[in-house]
């Protein structure tokens, strides 16, 4: 399950369009490395299909925390349009390559065909709250 979610990670998600696993001087947003160990499961989840929930800021230069110049697009909508099962796999992913044991069964992905079980969309937007990494 990680190795596809590697591979929507940098094709059909476009998360390293922006997105860097390591320093990056020329990154448009936060580093991902090490966030399957800081974030939980369900943070990452509501990260990625409520992207405006919380904001991340990067606390790991001297000075006032950076602001990224890009928005995170709700990756379960168009124009990205990441299935459950898919952004179940991008996790999955960030897990494994941050040394953390992947948390995502494969009973809980949909099976092509059937109905979803819980229908994955992006909330109304309410407040915008600032989350630091644990």
């Amino acid at each position: 399950m990680a190795a596809i979610g590697q591979k929507i990670f940098f094709s059909k998600g476009q998360c390293a369009l922006c997105h860097s696993i390591g320093p990056s001087e020329s990154a448009r947003c936060p580093d991902l490395k090490g966030i399957g160990a800081k974030l939980s499961r369900e943070f990452i989840f509501e990260s990625l299909t409520q992207p405006q929930a919380y904001i991340y800021l990067d606390y790991r230069h001297e000075g006032p925390p950076k602001e990224y110049p890009a928005r995170m697009p709700y990756i379960n909508k168009n124009p990205i349009g990441l299935t459950k099962n898919e952004i179940l796999s991008v996790i999955a992913f960030l897990q494994q390559m941050s040394g953390e044991p992947i948390s995502v069964s494969p009973s809980e992905l949909e099976v092509p065909g059937q109905a979803p079980s819980a229908p994955v969309k992006a909330g109304d937007s309410g407040p915008v709250a600032v989350a630091q990494a644990r």
